[in-house]
């Protein structure tokens, strides 16, 4: 897998050894990528991985899981970013992780790490972690994936209960969505509660948000996006916006802001001129033409979308003054 040479997007380099979310009949069962579970000792210079697929989908085994994590362990010069919509599972599978012996994770052959199915996919594989090794582990940041406030109420709580040293929140909005309740620092809540902190920490330390893209792409309007730049930067949270979506919606009154030169202006539905020339009917909103499909260039969007802020930087600075620890060898 080729490697990015520049970090243009929040991640370097993907490790797609996850399954999608989308597409699964509850009777498949899709084959895992075990022959990519060591593509990270490959990576000789620090790389923030974005941990491609779902991790901990229905159908991932929790000792494959567990073979993941011992990957990850052994390579700490590398920060690694995992994203789920199984939030409950994620918990769940550190739950079981905390019964089983404390050497699982560092086990010196693969193998031992997996159950009987999965290790002669590993023979001769040899790696080892840090002793003691810190748990949670420091290069690793479990994140939620949510678009909407029920799927946020849903993933986040679960999110803040999993032992993280770092957690982050990926937000591709079809509908608003309110994270102030565990941005801030202080509860508000009358009752006991573990909106912000748990045993493990409080609150959010990244949230990277995007509107919806492809040809299926809902609405994404574009007072979703500045709410949650706004809520990260009232909380002193790294915001990341990432792209617009394939279909940003704005206001009418708002498009002097934006660096396009033609909208589609609807009312109630109907599409009119696109022409900004006079007054459109009240509640027109617009849908901006982007050059970009996704609405990826920043040059396109109003100075207050313009955030790119990503709190795994200091740590991919400070792994790349490290020499390598870990090291991998293959059959």
């Amino acid at each position: 897998m080729a490697e990015r040479a520049h970090m243009s997007n929040y991640w370097n380099v993907k490790w797609p050894i996850g399954l999608a979310s989308r597409g699964l009949k509850d009777s498949a069962c899709p084959p895992l990528r075990r022959d990519l579970l060591a593509l990270p000792f490959h990576w000789r210079r620090p790389r923030v991985v974005l941990v491609a697929g779902d991790l901990f989908q229905r159908h991932v085994p929790f000792e494959f899981i567990a073979a993941a994590f011992g990957v990850m362990a052994a390579c700490p010069q590398h920060t690694f970013l995992i994203c789920t919509k199984h939030a409950a599972t994620m918990l769940e599978w550190f739950k079981w992780i905390a019964e089983r012996p404390a050497g699982l994770l560092s086990m010196p052959y693969a193998p031992k790490m997996v159950n009987a199915g999965l290790a002669q996919d590993f023979t001769g594989m040899h790696w080892t972690v840090p002793n003691p090794m810190a748990w949670p582990l420091p290069n690793v940041w479990p994140g939620v994936e949510a678009g909407d406030q029920p799927s946020a109420d849903a993933r986040i709580p679960a999110l803040l209960e999993t032992p993280a040293a770092r957690r982050w929140v990926r937000l591709e909005l079809f509908g608003p969505v309110d994270l102030s309740r565990w941005l801030d620092t202080l509860c508000h809540c009358e009752v006991p509660c573990s909106c912000k902190t748990s045993e493990w920490g409080w609150g959010l330390d990244q949230i990277v948000v995007s509107g919806e893209t492809g040809r299926d792409a809902r609405k994404c309007d574009a007072a979703w996006l500045r709410s949650i730049v706004a809520q990260s930067k009232d909380a002193w949270t790294q915001c990341y916006v990432q792209h617009l979506g394939s279909h940003v919606r704005i206001p009418y009154y708002d498009n002097g802001e934006w660096e396009v030169d033609r909208f589609d202006i609807r009312w109630n539905g109907i599409k009119q001129t696109p022409s900004l020339d006079g007054q459109p009917p009240p509640g027109s909103d617009c849908r901006a033409r982007l050059g970009s499909r996704a609405g990826s260039d920043p040059s396109e969007w109003p100075a207050e979308l313009r955030v790119r802020d990503l709190a795994w930087e200091s740590a991919l600075r400070a792994g790349m003054r490290q020499p390598r620890v870990a090291r991998g060898v293959g059959t």
